[in-house]
């Protein structure tokens, strides 16, 4: 019975690192993604806090309007600052897989909305930005793994 006892927990053991590494995979987003409402490129690394972030690595002129700076950005001391490496989005932490409790940039309004984001596919993220009760989710396409 004691050895029975031992062996459970050992395997209850195995079966959490394999789930906890599991859920630590579906957070790794690194890498650069092509947004769906635009076609931008996004380019993902790690904060190097272990949280990832994103910065804006190209948009097509005929999108931005021909705008090279941060123009719709609510702060005026902000936009000045150039699309290209533009932080679109941060703050996030792994639970269960999911990457929560982040923000996403939208350069197109200049707002922040709260945001999730979750691997779709091993090609696609799910991210998610909510304004109060209201959300909306854009499906991203990986273009190249980092």
């Amino acid at each position: 019975m004691y050895l029975t006892f031992i062996l459970g927990a050992i395997l209850g053991v195995m079966i959490q690192i394999g789930y906890a590494k599991d859920a630590q995979n579906g957070c790794d987003v690194a890498g650069q993604w092509r947004t769906q409402m635009h076609g931008a490129k996004v380019r993902v690394a790690d904060c190097g806090d272990g949280s990832p972030c994103a910065s804006l690595a190209w948009v097509s002129p005929s999108v931005s309007g021909g705008a090279s700076a941060d123009e719709r950005n609510p702060n005026p001391a902000l936009r000045s600052r150039p699309l290209l490496g533009l932080p679109i989005f941060w703050g996030f932490r792994c639970k269960s897989g999911v990457l929560e409790d982040g923000r996403v940039y939208n350069p197109d309004t200049g707002q922040t909305f709260r945001s999730t984001i979750r691997r779709a596919s091993v090609d696609k993220l799910a991210v998610t930005g909510c304004l109060g009760p209201f959300c909306l989710t854009e499906t991203w396409t990986r273009v190249e793994a980092q």
